[in-house]
């Protein structure tokens, strides 16, 4: 029998606390996967190892234990040398994965500064994909957009989709009957320009002046003028950091909401994105009004599972003929 494939996998955000969704959709959860195929070995990283055991973790012995080394994006350059420095000696294969179009991250991203033109985070990340033998990234629109900003070729960056595991996302409840009908947003504060635009906040303002029975809540970001002119029926919350306590936290949340909205400003960051907003809601059964924007674009078939909407009109209408019908909420 042909010796199995070996894979050393390192989630590079991952704390003894904290497993962030990033590191979960692109390493942990699909590699898991990968542990089924008897023609690879698949070791993935544990960070909620006892410190007495991490002590004795030697990257020597993994460089010459394993084929290929993957890793999603990091900045910090002098450990990925040292990483780098062993699987060369040793003549393996790494591997880096990345999900955003750093290169071009808008400045109301959380992220800005770490990427922001002239900065050393986007110096070590450009210097470390041009290192590595392969990049994975999320879809062929990122993939287009990577070579441009890199010295990495076509051949060496593969689309690697987002999935989600629908045992872990088991969101199938219905919402309980009530007189209200509510919209919501789940994502982080890094969208506020997206929620705050203005074709989604003025067909939002329109339909929610028109049904006093339409309540919004969104999951991860603050907007003031929502809360200002309609008091109670906006409600705001927030997330995890953890992907676990955030699927427990969200299994109560998306329970309550009867139509999900995910507006997204039309720019080269936000087109790079994956349609993984639409993926997960679209797991609950439940419909959505999306933004006509690439991803959702490639996902939506508008009227049939789900809307597309750019302008504060078509936000509107799209959002009113679910309103209006129960049987399309259902």
């Amino acid at each position: 029998m042909k010796k199995p494939i070996s894979i050393f996998c390192f989630p590079t955000h991952c704390t003894k606390d904290i497993t962030p969704g990033v590191d979960f959709a692109r390493i942990i959860q699909p590699m898991k996967e990968l542990q089924k195929d008897p023609r690879f070995k698949v070791t993935i990283f544990d960070n909620t190892l006892p410190p007495e055991q991490l002590a004795k973790f030697d990257w020597r012995e993994i460089a010459q234990e394993y084929d290929i080394l993957y890793i999603n994006y990091l900045t910090l350059a002098w450990d990925f040398a040292m990483i780098g420095m062993l699987f060369r000696k040793y003549g393996k294969k790494i591997v880096f994965d990345i999900d955003d179009l750093i290169w071009e991250v808008s400045e109301d991203n959380s992220s800005y500064s770490t990427y922001a033109k002239g900065s050393e985070g986007r110096a070590v990340v450009t210097d470390i994909i041009n290192e590595v033998d392969y990049v994975t990234v999320t879809n062929q629109f990122l993939k287009n957009a990577l070579i441009s900003y890199t010295k990495k070729t076509s051949d060496k960056v593969m689309v690697f989709p987002n999935r989600i595991n629908l045992d872990l996302y088991n969101w199938h409840e219905q919402p309980p009957k009530k007189s209200t009908i509510r919209i919501g947003y789940f994502g982080s504060s890094s969208h506020f320009n997206d929620l705050a635009s203005e074709g989604f906040s003025n067909g939002m303002f329109k339909l929610m002046n028109e049904y006093p029975n339409v309540e919004f809540v969104t999951i991860g970001a603050m907007l003031g003028s929502f809360k200002k002119k309609f008091g109670s029926r906006y409600i705001n919350d927030f997330g995890h950091q953890d992907l676990y306590t955030w699927v427990e936290i969200m299994k109560q949340k998306v329970a309550e909401v009867d139509i999900f909205v995910s507006p997204l400003v039309m720019s080269v960051y936000n087109q790079c994105k994956s349609s993984i907003k639409f993926i997960e809601m679209g797991s609950t059964g439940r419909p959505g009004v999306w933004a006509d924007i690439r991803q959702y674009q490639e996902v939506v078939e508008h009227g049939k599972n789900g809307f597309l909407a750019k302008t504060s009109d078509e936000w509107y209408s799209s959002l009113k003929k679910l309103v209006d019908s129960k049987s399309l909420r259902e």
